[in-house]
């Protein structure tokens, strides 16, 4: 039996649901109407700089 990885079980290219307990419900958050979380993207490894080497963020 071949072992799953992480990434593997990572749901790319649909859209992750928002916490029922999340900022959007809020009683002063900032915005109105439809909030949608883009779809995942898959992951890219090694990660790349953040910042360039030498450099604080």
């Amino acid at each position: 039996m071949e072992r799953e990885s992480f990434t593997d079980r990572l749901p790319v290219g649909e859209r992750l649901p928002l916490p029922e307990d999340s900022l959007a419900g809020w009683a002063t958050f900032p915005f109105e109407g439809e909030l949608r979380v883009r779809p995942l993207q898959p992951p890219v490894l090694p990660e790349p700089d953040r910042a360039p080497r030498g450099r604080a963020l």
